[in-house]
């Protein structure tokens, strides 16, 4: 069943400067991404950042059979993203973008496919959540109101940190009925340790894209794992536990005969922390291009059960809206198109080939 298209548009919060100060908007459109500012290093994260426009639309909408509603929505500057609302054994849930596209280039994730175009605005992340709260209100009123806000959309959000704690910020003064507020990462250490560093964190619940046990099988899989030592990466993580008093989730993408033995399960229960870790098993959603297959919901149970044999909280977590490319990995900037074939968008300015120095083949974020 395909939910009806809602264009409706609507005026987003005001963002605040690096220094704390209402910036006004203007009335032009984006300029094309620098892409010189994008591939500098030293830029990142990129500051808050002014809007240019103040409109966003739901370009077209989704359901799946399990009640997953996905969202595509495009920019002033005609730039599209994706996100999703679905329901979780903890309650419904909005999964957000951070990023318009994402320069992580996971080889797993259809996000990372196409690059990335640029970091969304503060204004652009909550707005998305304003347009989804009130076409669920309009059309499908019957699903539950969200109690979870989870930054697991496209993007990597400690990429661009200080839009994305903003963003939290406005949200929660304007949905108190949010209950929880998670962010999940490909792990940029740096960025883990200034979130830890708050006073007040804004985030109640981490999740850690692991993938992988050891270093070497991460950096296959993972680019920017290479600047980023699992071991390091692993310790910020109880850290985040420690502070916030709630296990890390450590996200694990089982990927057939890649990292689904026995002796990956093994490796993993020696290298985290017990006590402050919780380990979520994804299983691999089919994406056209990429090599990995899918493992059978058997196999994930039983590597399952071995980690809980071994002392570990592990948990089985199959995907939701499979058939939309919903799924985990799934958004990738995609039109609903006749007989169910879709394409993305519009390609990246930002691509692998075309942009290494960003970390998205070489790892250097």
């Amino acid at each position: 069943m395909i939910a009806a298209v809602f264009l409706g548009t609507i005026r987003g919060q005001e963002p605040l400067s690096p220094q704390g100060l209402t910036v006004q908007k203007s009335s032009q459109e984006y300029a094309q991404p620098n892409l010189a500012t994008l591939t500098d290093r030293s830029r990142w994260p990129l500051p808050i950042e002014a809007s240019k426009g103040d409109t966003m639309r739901i370009a077209d909408t989704q359901i799946a059979q399990d009640q997953s509603v996905k969202y595509l929505l495009e920019c002033d500057d005609h730039t599209m993203t994706e996100a999703l609302y679905f329901l979780h054994h903890n309650g419904p849930h909005f999964c957000i973008s951070s990023m318009i596209g994402c320069p992580a280039a996971c080889r797993f994730c259809a996000s990372g496919l196409y690059g990335m175009q640029r970091p969304m605005t503060a204004d652009e992340i909550v707005t998305q959540v304003e347009l989804m709260m009130r076409d669920l209100k309009a059309h499908h009123p019957q699903l539950d109101n969200v109690t979870h806000i989870s930054y697991q959309g496209m993007g990597e959000p400690l990429l661009n940190y200080h839009n994305v704690l903003h963003s939290i910020h406005t949200l929660k003064a304007q949905w108190p009925s949010v209950t929880t507020y998670s962010l999940s990462t490909v792990g940029v250490i740096r960025m883990l340790k200034k979130l830890l560093a708050e006073e007040m964190p804004s985030i109640d619940q981490l999740y850690i894209s692991l993938h992988a046990a050891d270093q070497q099988k991460r950096s296959e899989i993972i680019p920017m794992a290479q600047t980023n030592p699992i071991d390091d990466l692993v310790q910020t993580g109880a850290d985040f536990a420690r502070h916030v008093g709630t296990p890390t989730i450590a996200s694990y993408l089982l990927l057939d005969g890649f990292n689904d033995s026995a002796h990956d399960a093994d490796h993993l229960l020696q290298l985290v922390d017990h006590a402050h870790y919780r380990i979520q098993l994804l299983v691999f959603n089919p994406i056209v291009g990429l090599p990995f297959g899918r493992v059978t919901e058997e196999k994930a149970e039983a590597f399952c059960a071995q980690l809980r044999r071994g002392g570990l909280d592990a948990y089985v977590t199959l995907s939701r809206g499979r058939e939309i490319d919903a799924g985990c990995g799934q958004l990738r900037m995609q039109r609903r198109a006749p007989h169910g074939q879709g394409g993305p968008m519009k390609r990246a300015l930002v691509t692998l080939e075309e942009s290494p120095a960003i970390g998205t083949n070489d790892g250097r974020l």
